[in-house]
């Protein structure tokens, strides 16, 4: 038999949610709304005896808040209150006298003492059930006070052996020094039974009390002491205390029964119990060594977030999520010191040496000089297969065997239960895997990047880029030294190679982007590097406990993280909201807070310039912590993570993309002050986004409903790649190649339609024009492959223009004035040899060579306004035509 007693409920209880009759009970359950109900009351009550406790005002300005006590401070309300005071266990009892005895109270003690009921109880008996239910004051006038009214009240239920109020106010006093007398220790003779009816004599209305009466009063109290609440400890305190409970249980009634129904109870008893269980199996999680004892305490825990879970109660699971990471050993702050400074493994002829991958001669830093393009990526990856990196969190994590199965349930909860993980969860779960992605731990599978420009980029290791930033501080030092010309001109041989797609820049602006003065767009050591291990170990037992570590995370769900994002839409934004704020960051000093609408924006509706936005005071600078502001793989790993939800589903963008747009929109405004392969993985996301969004648009052919709104987040993403047109120089040059790819992709994608935006087209122009000037020239041999792209990218745009696909009197001015800022200036079209014949090979041949020579990129140019040209006397009269706009060379 299960259900809630009336008692349980306490004062104030609805009529609706009264305890049934015996007879009513049989035939009619309780309802769980009705039991819910009365549940929500008695918290209510309990809340209330919490303020009461801590301020009596406060208790009773509560009660009247919710409706549980009337606001006219007449009758109805005295008896209400003193209701309150009777029925509500939780109450002070120390306060509660006090409260009562004062002068102020006087209504509200009366309307207390007339709730019991003395009729046929002796007069120590009634003062036994009064006294029990809260604690005597100490002042005299306060215990008079509190006589006189249970004096009133006693003798109007007519008892047999009193005659007067006054003889029962007398003999009330009489009885609470008689009580002091017996049982104090402080007292040392006790007084007589003749003692105590001499002291009364002639005081019952001038009488004597009648003797047997008096005689059965004194030995009650000498027997069986009168105890106040909270006043006496040990076998006194208990024998009270369960009394206490057994007149509840007689004052609380029978119980209700559910009759059977028991199932239709179980979200409120777990609601009711989940703390405690979880509380029981946090302690066995982290007291108890027995394995078996640990699997049986997951089991336990297995079942406990089920059936939360099922119940929709978020809160159990978030509390059991943090449990379990807590119990990973990973989220200890102590733990995180080296993971910016990791110390790297390598094994040579059968043993394990430490190695440097920012030297020179190391096997990181050989691929990294020696290699380029796609082969580059790879072997810096088989290298990383090859050495291990050390750090103390992956060298604790593999000898905390609780650990480990606690990261196993971990990964098992949030793989099963996604759509009911809160707020706090998802911050205890990144902390988590934020700590095994920069600890190098995460397998090699789940680090795969998204790039405009080669297939097999990935989320490098820390180290790894130390190598990479290092090798480009040695070829730009060569470089500016004139020490090695052969080098700079294969480096230089094409912006496709990995330098300038993942570690940023060509030959033409290696010194420029940060690479030579270690600025804050590359990342620099923390300091001179030690060359002995930091660990009194040998380095194959270092080796054994990483491979565990990795073994132990292999062993979980990990793999299915990166499809967590295959939740309901309505558990998405709490998921993003966290996952958003572990992007790249700039400074710290920067708000936390999502900016408003008009952020980005100014009245005329274009994006705000650079020289318009604060910049933080730091920004200028390099971060002093490399790791912390600068690259942290986690970042990028969370970054790609929310870039591949919308890449795999791009109609769920309109849930997504306001999620992160903050975020995103953040690291493009600063993007000076970011770690430069950060950037670039934002801006090839951003670009991957708006193409398949487009995609989405123009193959799947969806109602204006659908497509007019996806549409607007692929301007949305324009408007965030638009804040780097103010970026300085040597960031841009950094993102140069990927604004090309990812411009020309979108156009390659539906031209039309991204360009019937006027704001798509303001950003994008803005971008082709500050793309001319990147590098020096996109002209020069240097950029060819960029220069093609962007070729293509102007010769589809006039193409567009000459069949009218998008409105001439609109864009010829400013495709016009786009084509004007690539074009060289004049001595350098001097001196570019048959620039004639070019251009007529240029006029018969609409296609962009991959090996196009800078005069044959210069004539195509003069070709395209040459079309211009065409465009304009067609759509506009000759007097409205100023000029020629072919350069008269």
């Amino acid at each position: 038999m299960t259900g809630a007693s009336a008692g349980q409920v306490g004062f104030g209880t609805p009529a609706a949610l009264a305890v049934p009759t015996s007879a009513s009970r049989a035939a009619v359950p309780l309802s769980i709304v009705q039991l819910e109900d009365r549940k929500k009351h008695k918290d209510t009550m309990m809340r209330a005896a919490q303020l009461f406790n801590e301020k009596p005002k406060d208790g009773i300005a509560y009660l009247q808040r919710v409706g549980a006590l009337t606001s006219d401070s007449g009758s109805e309300m005295t008896l209400q209150l003193a209701q309150f005071l009777r029925e509500t266990p939780t109450i002070n009892k120390k306060l509660l006298g006090e409260y009562i005895a004062k002068p102020s109270n006087l209504e509200v003690l009366q309307a207390y003492i007339q709730l019991f009921d003395f009729s046929g109880r002796r007069l120590d008996e009634a003062m036994r059930s009064l006294l029990g239910t809260f604690r005597l004051p100490g002042e005299s006038q306060q215990i008079e006070r509190l006589m006189e009214a249970f004096s009133a009240t006693y003798f109007a239920s007519s008892p047999a052996d009193i005659a007067s109020k006054d003889a029962a106010f007398i003999l009330a006093y009489a009885i609470i020094m008689l009580n002091t007398d017996q049982h104090s220790p402080q007292v040392k003779g006790r007084m007589k039974f003749e003692d105590f009816a001499r002291n009364l004599r002639n005081v019952n209305d001038g009488q004597n009390f009648r003797t047997g009466f008096l005689a059965d009063v004194y030995n009650a109290i000498r027997d069986r002491e009168i105890i106040f609440p909270e006043e006496h400890e040990g076998e006194a305190g208990f024998e009270f205390a369960w009394r206490d409970v057994s007149a509840s249980d007689s004052l609380i009634g029978p119980w209700a029964s559910t009759r059977g129904v028991t199932a239709e109870y179980d979200r409120s008893l777990l609601a009711a119990t989940w703390p405690r269980l979880l509380q029981s199996l946090a302690h066995i999680l982290t007291h108890f060594n027995s394995d078996h004892t640990l699997r049986l305490a997951l089991s336990g825990l297995h079942a406990l977030v089920s059936s939360a879970a099922h119940y929709g109660l978020s809160a159990c699971v978030n509390e059991a999520i943090r449990l379990l990471a807590n119990t990973t050993g990973l989220t200890d702050n102590a733990l995180h010191a080296d993971l910016g400074v990791p110390q790297v493994l390598f094994k040579s002829y059968n043993r394990y040496v430490l190695l440097d991958p920012e030297s020179p001669t190391s096997s990181f830093g050989v691929v990294a000089e020696g290699f380029t393009g796609a082969e580059q990526l790879t072997k810096l990856q088989e290298q990383e297969e090859a050495s291990v990196q050390l750090t103390q969190a992956v060298l604790d994590f593999g000898k905390d065997y609780r650990g480990q199965i606690a990261f196993v349930a971990l990964m098992e909860f949030v793989s099963l239960f996604p759509n009911e993980i809160g707020r706090q969860g998802w911050l205890d779960i990144f902390d988590v895997v934020r700590v095994v992605v920069d600890a190098d731990l995460l397998p090699r599978s789940m680090l795969a990047a998204h790039d405009l420009m080669v297939d097999n980029m990935w989320v490098p290791r820390i180290s790894t880029l130390q190598a990479m930033d290092a090798a480009q501080r040695r070829i730009a030092s060569r470089l500016s030294r004139g020490q090695d010309a052969s080098h700079a001109s294969n480096q230089s041989g094409g912006l496709l190679s990995a330098i300038s797609s993942l570690w940023g820049g060509g030959s033409g602006g290696m010194g420029s982007s940060g690479y030579s003065g270690g600025g804050s767009g590359s990342l620099q050591s923390s300091g001179a590097r030690k060359q002995e291990l930091r660990w009194r170990a040998s380095p194959d037992l270092l080796v054994a406990l990483a491979t565990r570590s990795k073994i132990a995370i292999q062993a979980s769900n990990i793999d299915r993280f990166g499809h967590i994002g295959d939740m309901l839409d309505s558990a998405l934004p709490t998921f993003l909201s966290v996952l958003s704020q572990l992007f790249p960051r700039p400074p710290s000093s920067q708000p936390d807070s999502p900016a408003d609408d008009n952020t980005l924006s100014g009245d005329d509706g274009k994006i705000k310039p650079a020289s318009s936005r604060t910049l933080p005071r730091s920004a200028a600078h390099a971060f002093p912590d490399c790791f912390a502001n600068n690259y942290s793989p986690a970042s990028v790993y969370f970054l790609e993570l929310a870039i591949s939800l919308i890449m795999r589903s791009p109609e769920r963008a309109l849930v997504i993309w306001p999620q992160i747009e903050y975020s995103l929109q953040r690291m493009l405004e600063y993007a000076d002050v970011l770690h430069h392969f950060s950037l670039e993985r934002a801006v090839s996301g951003l670009f991957g986004m708006a193409v398949n969004i487009l995609e989405a648009c123009s193959e799947q052919d969806p109602p204006a409903c659908t497509a007019a709104p996806l549409l607007e987040i692929v301007e949305r993403v324009l408007r965030c790649l638009g804040l780097l047109r103010d970026a300085q120089d040597a960031t841009f040059d950094t993102i140069a190649p990927p604004l090309a790819v990812g411009i020309e992709r979108l156009l390659d994608t539906d031209a039309k339609t991204l360009l019937s935006s006027p704001t798509n087209w303001d950003i994008i122009r803005s971008l082709l024009k500050r793309l001319a000037h990147a590098h020096g020239s996109v002209l020069v041999p240097a950029c060819g492959d960029t220069a093609r792209r962007l070729l293509t990218v102007l010769v589809e745009i006039v193409i567009l223009l000459k069949c009218g696909a998008i409105e001439p009197a609109v864009y010829l001015a400013d495709v016009l004035d786009t084509l004007t800022a690539f074009m060289p200036s004049d001595r350098a079209l001097a001196a570019s040899g048959g620039l004639t014949a070019a251009t007529t090979t240029a006029k018969a041949d609409n296609s962009i060579g991959s090996d196009m020579s800078a005069a044959e990129a210069a004539s195509k140019l003069i070709v395209l306004l040459y079309d211009l040209q065409d465009i304009a006397k067609s759509h506009f009269a000759e007097g409205d035509v100023v000029g020629s706009p072919v350069p008269s060379s």
